[in-house]
């Protein structure tokens, strides 16, 4: 594990990365939204959404950036492509190209870090997350899923996160691959959140990130 983090360049790289989401969102059509929150399960009748808090409103945002596809690639690399970044911003593009989601088991949590286990994929070795906030509320044992941002020395969350008790997480998995047996490959990525959204309603923790 790196032994220390520049908490200054953190913070300039999560600013970044909201900005870049504020921008991309703007390029989202009506219908790329409305896509996004039907499938989520927050629209309800005339367009209305129906979100449970404020935190929902994140994961809206994150699951239409990164999940809604325009043509051959989700809406943010549609944005990227139009707006072509450098230096340490071109670094968190560049993440959010490679960005994916799982669920990850808490190994260890430091000051200002987290080391997480896939465990969607058993065989990879953990990787730490940087993230203020979740060092604050989350601890060993805590299970999240969350999309993932791969810097070169460390990966940031894309935003949105759920998180699960220890004591749940075998029937969430259980289920979870029983369900994902069926799925198309190219339907995977989104129907993952989707699922994982909708049990983070049902039993998910309160969870912060920053």
């Amino acid at each position: 594990m790196i032994d220390r983090i520049d908490l200054q360049e953190y913070a300039h790289l999560r600013a970044v990365c909201k900005d870049i989401h504020t921008q991309a969102v703007r390029i989202a059509t009506d219908q790329e939204l409305h896509t996004a929150a039907r499938e989520l399960g927050v629209l309800r009748a005339e367009k209305v959404l129906a979100l449970d808090s404020e935190e929902e409103m994140s994961v809206l945002v994150d699951y239409l950036l990164y999940e809604v596809r325009r043509g051959d690639a989700p809406v943010v690399r549609h944005f990227l492509r139009q707006s072509p970044l450098a230096g340490r911003a071109g670094a968190v593009s560049t993440a959010m190209l490679q960005a994916y989601t799982s669920f990850f088991r808490v190994e260890d949590v430091r000051d200002d870090r987290l080391l997480i286990h896939d465990v969607l994929k058993g065989d990879q070795p953990p990787v730490v997350l940087v993230d203020i906030g979740l060092t604050r509320t989350g601890a060993p044992g805590l299970f999240l899923f969350l999309r993932l941002l791969p810097l070169p020395t460390y990966c940031i969350a894309s935003g949105a996160s759920f998180a699960f008790s220890e004591s749940g997480h075998g029937r969430l998995i259980r289920s979870y691959l029983r369900k994902a047996y069926t799925w198309e490959e190219h339907e995977a990525s989104r129907r993952r959140y989707r699922y994982f959204f909708q049990a983070s309603r049902q039993s998910g923790l309160p969870v912060e990130y920053a």
